[in-house]
């Protein structure tokens, strides 16, 4: 039963720390790539993405106009997918930047009730806590599985 044991936890586990270490490789790669990348982004995050993508072409006019008010030839920003990417700007120029459109998304979105704050948190937090816990608990249980042990032994009965 012992042998069984061992090979299970080295067949099974050594792979499982295998796969561990290539994920955290990439996880590292993706982040060494973010910090060096040149260009800055700002997401928009949270309840005001409807806002944002039912507004992209105002957001995109008052980016442009701070672009050619504001920046030389070698200086970009532009809107993209909820996100804008600011190249070789400086930090105060992204800061004024993003200042102006949170001003415009401030004056121009709607007044949310507790139920749209209540139904994103719900969307954004709870079911993806609820899928998570419920994976890993699925997951420890597969871990910590051991099969029923069967007993079998030869009976010799004599007539």
């Amino acid at each position: 039963m012992v042998i069984g044991r061992l090979r299970y936890k080295n067949g099974f586990l050594n792979g499982l720390y295998d796969s561990f270490y290539i994920f955290l490789i990439m996880v590292a790669a993706i982040v060494v790539f973010t910090v060096l990348k040149k260009n800055k982004i700002y997401y928009f995050k949270g309840i005001d993405k409807k806002f944002i993508k039912s507004r992209n072409n105002e957001i995109s006019h008052i980016l442009q106009d701070y672009k050619n008010n504001n920046l030389d030839d070698e200086a970009s920003i532009y809107f993209e997918k909820n996100s804008i990417v600011f190249n070789r700007l400086s930090k105060l120029q992204i800061k004024e930047c993003i200042s102006l459109i949170g001003n415009y998304i401030d004056e121009n979105k709607e007044k949310y009730t507790i139920a749209n704050y209540l139904n994103y948190y719900v969307k954004t937090v709870a079911v993806p806590v609820i899928i998570t816990l419920a994976v890993v608990f699925i997951f420890i249980k597969i871990l910590s599985y051991r099969p029923p042990i069967e007993v079998s032994e030869k009976i010799n009965i004599k007539i």
